[in-house]
């Protein structure tokens, strides 16, 4: 469904609820779920999703490091998570749109009007490079506090894995870390400097036992999918859809079929990276993949993995 658009024009407004198709399973793992996720561009599908949460008020090295740390996630194929506000997560999103990767911000407000207004600019960018925006507010609900908390669950759920970068204790960036714990998404935190404020919730978080970031590479090893470089996703992309009409005619009606059929090609997956790239149940994805056997679509390989049969070889490269 289309709804009117704002600042976001001319991009379309998809409005989402629970009864819908496109509705996300991570949605689900929330024990307060949202009724509604309103999108401007696409939701994350197959690619790694790495959340990235931290102060507003960040001095400059940790915006560089965020930068640096956003843009070589990017590079290596995963999808960049943030708020949208000042400091850390403009610094995020920031990042991976300088490498053309995709990003997603995560807003506490509507479509009406930009928050905050001088990050209209970096939100009519992050659409105009494949990006997306996302919200669970209509465009004319007031403004609240609670909001900017409670969208915070929103970035936890949709993350494969969350990095704090100089988040002060009891902060926005704090609580996206404890929605993380408590969704037992991987929690990876920077070091900072004991007398610094704005960092005594991160090295909280390590007391803790968060694992330490100090480069991308960590964020790599905490992921639960392995990620293709934008390269790879680039001649994939390229590749399906110059192959659309070799898929098996009786998959056009089975979205879900069809959806775990693309992600298999000559590399071999297991059921749990299937299950992590789908969004679907790990009991559904067995289900599917023994249809998809039965029919002789895919075929099973040494190790509990799965490829598609030669038969239909239109798999990305």
């Amino acid at each position: 469904m289309k709804v009117a658009s704002y600042f976001v024009d001319p991009h379309p407004v998809q409005r989402c609820t629970p009864q819908s198709a496109a509705w996300p399973a991570w949605a689900d793992e929330l024990s307060q779920s949202p009724s509604q996720l309103r999108v401007v561009g696409q939701l994350p599908q197959h690619q790694p999703t790495v959340a990235i949460v931290g102060t507003r008020r960040a001095d400059t090295m940790a915006m560089e490091f965020t930068h640096a740390l956003a843009q070589d996630l990017a590079q290596q194929g995963c999808v960049v998570i943030s708020g949208g506000a000042h400091g850390i997560d403009a610094a995020a999103h920031q990042g991976a749109l300088s490498v053309e990767g995709h990003t997603v911000a995560v807003l506490a407000t509507g479509f009406k009007r930009a928050y905050p207004s001088r990050h209209s600019a970096l939100f009519r960018r992050i659409l105009d490079h494949q990006g997306t925006l996302i919200c669970e507010y209509d465009d004319d609900l007031p403004r609240q506090s609670w909001h900017f908390l409670a969208r915070n669950r929103l970035i936890a759920a949709m993350a494969n894995a969350v990095v704090v970068v100089q988040a002060p204790f009891k902060s926005g960036a704090w609580t996206t870390a404890a929605h993380a714990k408590r969704l037992h998404r991987p929690l990876l935190v920077v070091p900072a400097a004991p007398w610094d404020p704005r960092g005594n919730g991160s090295l909280s978080w390590l007391q803790q036992g968060a694992r330490l970031c100090v480069s991308a590479q960590e964020v790599m090893k905490a992921l639960p999918i392995a990620p293709q470089s934008l390269a790879l996703q680039k001649r994939s992309t390229s590749s399906t859809m110059s192959t659309e009409a070799e898929i098996p005619a009786e998959l056009h009606g089975d979205a879900q079929s069809l959806k775990l059929w693309q992600l298999l090609s000559a590399e071999a997956r297991d059921p749990d990276t299937l299950a992590a790239l789908s969004g679907f149940p790990i009991a559904r994805v067995h289900q599917i993949l023994v249809t998809l056997c039965v029919h002789g679509h895919i075929a099973e390989v040494p190790g509990g993995r799965y490829v598609r049969t030669a038969s239909y070889p239109n798999a990305p490269p």
